[in-house]
């Protein structure tokens, strides 16, 4: 989250804020985190079975 908030400012922390920007950031970041854990589980799972 921290990352996500850190993102934000760069990104848009001069169109929207800085700190509306890190809310954003914050709350959107674990989105594309989550499925990408869950892959990455998935996958680790598959190659220890074989």
């Amino acid at each position: 989250m921290v990352g996500g908030a850190i993102g934000g400012m760069l990104l848009a922390g001069k169109d929207i804020g800085y700190q509306f920007s890190a809310m954003l950031g914050a709350l959107f970041a674990p989105a594309g985190v989550i499925p990408a854990i869950l892959l990455g589980l998935a996958a680790l799972n598959l190659l220890t079975n074989y």
